[in-house]
């Protein structure tokens, strides 16, 4: 959190966000299969906004759960280490951001490396759906507008009205 402002004051920042998310899942899925020449498919899509409506950019990414390479056609993965995720996206996106913003970064990256041990947070679900769901999925994230109308409750004219569930605890939150 404490250095999201860093991307709010620089928007081509937001760039960092994707090499991590594909350096990251390609190298765990090459350390499961030992492949160097198979790699998964994944597609990733930048959100600069939570479910609150507040500055949060972050990565949402689908990644195919098999691989393909210079001489395997296809080859099947449904295991992801998870925590290794957390820690490797943590890692790069750090080193891009420090190489980025240079020697006035480090003091920070430091802490967050302290304030968060366990790398950062990364959700993730098995696919457990078909090509047609998922393709419906990713299609949200690609073409929606920042807020569904459905959850804005109220308009005056000046303000806004609105409600969204947390992630943490799904309890459904109101905000003016």
């Amino acid at each position: 959190r404490n250095f999201r402002i860093y991307f709010l004051k620089d928007h081509s920042l937001l760039n960092v966000f994707f090499m991590p998310s594909e350096m990251s899942s390609s190298v765990c899925f090459l350390n499961l299969i030992k492949l160097k020449t198979l790699l998964p498919g994944f597609i990733c899509v930048l959100h600069s906004f939570g479910r609150d409506l507040k500055w949060n950019p972050h990565i949402h990414a689908l990644i195919s759960e098999g691989g393909a390479g210079n001489f395997t056609s296809w080859r099947p993965n449904k295991h992801f280490d998870f925590r290794f995720l957390r820690f490797a996206f943590r890692k790069v996106l750090l080193e891009k951001l420090a190489h980025k913003l240079g020697s006035s970064f480090l003091k920070l990256k430091n802490q967050i490396y302290k304030d968060h041990p366990d790398g950062f947070y990364v959700r993730a679900k098995p696919n457990l759906c078909s090509p047609d769901i998922t393709i419906k999925y990713i299609s949200r994230y690609l073409g929606r507008p920042v807020i569904a109308a459905s959850r804005i409750d109220s308009y005056d004219g000046d303000s806004v009205t609105f409600h969204y569930t947390r992630h943490e605890d799904h309890k459904t939150v109101t905000e003016c």
